[in-house]
């Protein structure tokens, strides 16, 4: 079942993502003290946690797979994720190689043969920085999830990854005073990826149970209540929850004390999107958001990528920058976009479907 705009709130999330990045460790070296760049800077500050956003939305769609996937080995299901995941990775630490050749960055072999290994960021590693942080704490609490779900009765595993999530959500609101942003690993075992990664998808994950046990409820689609007030409460929500976020991560430069405001207003939004009932959730359920969708993921993970290339043709040129702020912003986010969308069909499309050929082709053969 397509659910098209949930697809723009992924691309939605990844624009963020980039425009956060772009302020966050990229263009603030070639603008000085400049006012505005500060302001727009300072308004993004929590910005980060759309990356949150992003694994609710991956667990919810993981719940709603879970039934056909059960019939699959662990071993299956994992290899099915690195030829999803892993082909953008690898290109993007290949370009990472080709542009150090060129002086553009310092290429760190260990720490990307790290990342290319789906070892970074789970606590194994110390070196916790990088854009394409999430990616191996993804793979391993998905895999992690997949065992429960597919070995131990339905009611055992929900309690578990239920205890996951509230775990990893009282050791990252506590220890990070009210924020789970953070990726260092604490107590000497409890890495702050794998925690974020934990809570996003299982928070997706308890969504998508309850929305396939109340999508038929008279309750909800067949109430007393009048089709125009519910229509306009049901608006109303989502118009403010979808504001809420897009203000808090853009605008409003003093941080919320307490990130889980976060999880909570998304989740209503998220469910209020999946029931479709709403001005919002009808006008972005279209194809144009569908289209823009299936280019998250390589936009988020080429970021790095394009802010390079950025640097060197066009953040380089200060009195550009600084004299054509807007436009800069603009042909930025652009760029990032666009390169997403070629490395989607050129790497992240073709070449996953060559592993899961070649993995389907390898692993077909019983004992």
């Amino acid at each position: 079942m397509r659910f098209k705009n949930i697809e723009f709130l992924r691309f939605m999330f990844a624009v963020i993502i980039v425009y956060f990045h772009i302020y966050h460790s990229n263009i603030v070296r070639f603008v000085g003290e400049n006012q505005l760049y500060k302001t727009l800077l300072d308004g993004c500050g929590q910005a980060g946690l759309a990356v949150e956003m992003f694994l609710i939305i991956a667990g919810f769609f993981f719940f709603q797979s879970i039934n056909k996937r059960k019939e699959q080995s662990c071993l299956d299901f994992a290899l099915n994720k690195i030829a999803r995941l892993w082909p953008v990775l690898a290109f993007s630490v290949l370009c990472a190689g080709i542009l150090s050749i060129f002086g553009i960055l310092k290429f760190n072999f260990n720490t990307q043969l790290i990342n290319l290994l789906m070892l970074n960021n789970i606590g194994i590693n110390l070196d916790y920085r990088g854009i394409t942080w999430f990616i191996a704490p993804f793979f391993w609490v998905m895999v992690l999830f997949f065992y429960f779900l597919k070995n131990w009765k339905i009611e055992k595993a929900d309690f578990i990854i239920a205890l996951l999530v509230y775990f990893s959500l009282v050791v990252k609101i506590n220890y990070g005073h009210g924020h789970i942003g953070g990726r260092n690993t604490l107590f000497y075992f409890l890495s702050g990826g794998v925690m974020r990664c934990i809570i996003g998808l299982g928070l997706g994950y308890f969504i998508g149970k309850f929305y396939n046990r109340v999508k038929n409820c008279p309750v909800i689609f067949k109430t007393k209540v009048s089709k125009i007030t519910k229509y306009v409460l049901v608006s109303a929500t989502e118009i403010y929850c979808f504001s809420f976020l897009i203000y808090r991560f853009l605008i409003r430069q003093a941080s919320y004390p307490n990130d889980i405001i976060f999880l909570i207003v998304f989740s209503i939004m998220f469910f209020l999107f999946l029931i479709k009932q709403g001005f919002l959730s009808r006008l972005l359920e279209n194809n144009i958001s569908d289209f823009l969708g299936k280019y998250s993921y390589s936009i988020y993970v080429m970021q790095q990528t394009a802010f390079l290339l950025l640097g060197v043709f066009v953040w380089k040129h200060q009195a550009f920058i600084l004299n054509h702020i807007w436009l800069n912003l603009f042909i930025s986010i652009g760029f990032s976009v666009l390169l997403g969308a070629l490395v989607y069909h050129f790497v992240e499309v073709p070449v996953g479907k060559f592993l899961r050929e070649k993995f389907a082709l390898i692993f077909s053969q019983k004992d």
